[in-house]
């Protein structure tokens, strides 16, 4: 309701106010998804291994289904103390996902349920920051427990140790380089008992006029007993978002590639001459629609398109899907 722009600002700046005073922050992201490939489903019902005589024939659960996803996630932190230069903070997040299977689901895949591919997880993370007097970085540091859930089945439970150090170098220009260890114990057997490293690193750039740009790297590595369960993945993305609104819509853009490598990859008692390797790339846009929003909040459009090729053909998907949701504009 500011009746100028002017009003506008100040408002915004009042608020950023309120939240710096305000121990308490509450987010919560809501979307709805419809798409061609809501389970990450093979595109073919042949399951070919290269460099293998063997075809198998893939049960309708395991193709792509249609239907639409929707997801809900909700996070809750309290500040616990802040200096000028460091500020420690309790946070809950629950991540809910539901699936809805399609009228061409149920001819696909008749046994198959809604139930059967929704997930939960849900965390409890303590975390500390801190800006070193006359320093342009900032150091991150957090611990979280949590439980995951997928199919209405208890996966694994799970603590993480993450570190992150945020460079300033100029203006303009920032860095990042993140670090995660995520111990998994699994709820069916030891077996799958799993430990995750990831480390990501990143560098923003805005534009003259306004624009940023951002390019991104990231690798990851699952080590466990279970042979199909390691793995080691590659991410590269690139990442743009415009200053200024096209019409009544802010854009933003997201595109890149991802190698996922298992080194000891089996379809039953074969075992796939020199592993599983997945090839991806991917792209997204983004559109929030800031001038027809209300109270704060507008309504957004997510574009995403995504194609894996593999040598095996089970992990050739194809999905593309539009997500409806609302952001905030502050």
């Amino acid at each position: 309701f500011a009746p100028s722009p002017q009003h506008l600002d100040v408002i915004k700046r009042d608020y950023q106010i309120l939240r710096q005073l305000n121990p308490w922050n509450f987010q919560l992201r809501f979307s709805v998804s419809p798409s061609n490939n809501v389970n990450n489903g093979a595109d073919s019902p042949y399951n070919i291994i290269d460099g293998v005589p063997l075809v198998g024939i893939l049960g309708g659960s395991a193709l792509a289904l249609p239907g639409t996803t929707a997801n809900v996630d909700l996070s809750l932190s309290y500040r616990l103390r802040r200096t000028d230069q460091s500020e420690t903070t309790l946070a809950g997040r629950l991540a809910i996902q539901r699936v809805w299977l399609g009228g061409d689901a149920r001819t696909i895949a008749p046994n198959a349920q809604n139930s059967d591919f929704g997930s939960t997880t849900g965390e409890l993370a303590l975390r500390h920051r801190i800006r070193p007097k006359g320093s342009n970085g900032i150091f991150s540091f957090g611990l979280a427990l949590g439980q995951n859930w997928y199919g209405e089945t208890r996966q694994y439970d799970f603590g993480r140790l993450d570190a992150t150090y945020e460079h300033r170098i100029t203006s303009q220009s920032g860095v990042y380089v993140r670090t995660s260890v995520e111990n998994r114990r699994a709820a069916r057997a030891r077996l799958y008992d799993a430990s995750l490293v990831t480390l990501k690193t990143g560098l923003s750039h805005s534009l003259s006029n306004g624009d940023n740009l951002g390019l991104h790297l990231a690798y990851s590595t699952n080590k466990t007993d279970f042979g199909n369960g390691r793995y080691t993945r590659k991410i590269g993305y690139i990442s743009y978002s415009l200053a200024k609104p096209v019409g009544p819509v802010r854009l933003s853009f997201v595109a890149g590639a991802s190698l996922l490598e298992y080194p000891a990859y089996r379809v039953g008692l074969i075992a796939v001459p020199g592993g599983r390797q997945d090839n991806s790339t991917f792209a997204v846009a983004n559109m929030t629609f800031e001038k027809i929003g209300y109270a704060g909040f507008s309504p957004q459009l997510s574009l995403r398109a995504a194609k894996t090729r593999s040598n095996v053909s089970r992990f050739d998907t194809t999905e593309f899907s539009v997500s409806v949701g609302i952001a905030s504009n502050f």
